[in-house]
């Protein structure tokens, strides 16, 4: 399978997107399971805590469908940008970026996981923590102050997601313009070479007649 030069940045694009979404991933399972556990358990046998401490009075008044709501937009960030850097890759690596057919689509999409993306990544950004961003006793405050370094994992990873969709964005539309401005030159072989303009003329008179 041949790989056209102006699709390459789609595919690095689209490979950087996917790696940050899965870094995401990992960090927000951590994030999804410590608050499911909080709600199920009264202890909490980590390496955060000693064996006889209790979950945050804030995580353990949640229920497990509570966790789940609370992260849900996480959740359908991380799942899209899964899947459209998925169908991207797939899309240049099978040549349809080099034609421009699903270019358009992919930027429109690629710009509404980026709002999403950045979105998130805002609402776990460090300062946040030590600026008193929000309230003490909101669940997902107490969260992102429990378990920061999975917080810093997830917001690097949506970090990393926004700028791969960014770069993608950009790559289809270099793809794009490539396909426009390119011109397919005619070989010309040896006959057409041979042709003088006295023959042509002979022939077209020929032809009159």
């Amino acid at each position: 399978m041949v790989i056209l030069r102006n699709v390459v940045p789609c595919i690095i694009a689209g490979c950087f997107s996917l790696v940050g979404t899965i870094v995401a991933l990992g960090g927000m399972a951590k994030l999804n399971d410590f608050c499911n556990a909080a709600a199920n358990a009264p202890y909490y046998y980590s390496y955060y805590y000693s064996s006889q401490s209790y979950y945050p009075s804030a995580l353990r008044s949640l229920s497990v469908k509570e966790c789940s709501d609370m992260l849900s937009y996480f959740w359908w960030g991380i799942t899209f940008g899964v899947v459209l850097s998925t169908v991207a890759l797939i899309v240049a690596l099978l040549g349809k970026a080099a034609h421009g057919t699903w270019n358009s689509t992919l930027q429109a999409f690629c710009a509404v996981c980026v709002s999403i993306s950045m979105w998130n990544a805002n609402a776990l950004y460090p300062s946040h923590y030590y600026l008193g961003y929000g309230s003490s006793r909101d669940p997902f405050q107490v969260l992102i102050e429990t378990l920061r370094v999975e917080a810093y994992i997830v917001f690097g990873g949506l970090v990393a997601q926004s700028i791969g969709l960014f770069a993608l964005i950009i790559a289809l539309g270099f793809a794009s313009s490539y396909n426009i401005n390119s011109v397919t030159s005619i070989p010309v072989t040896n006959e057409m070479a041979n042709i003088s303009p006295n023959s042509a003329a002979v022939d077209s008179a020929a032809v009159d007649s």
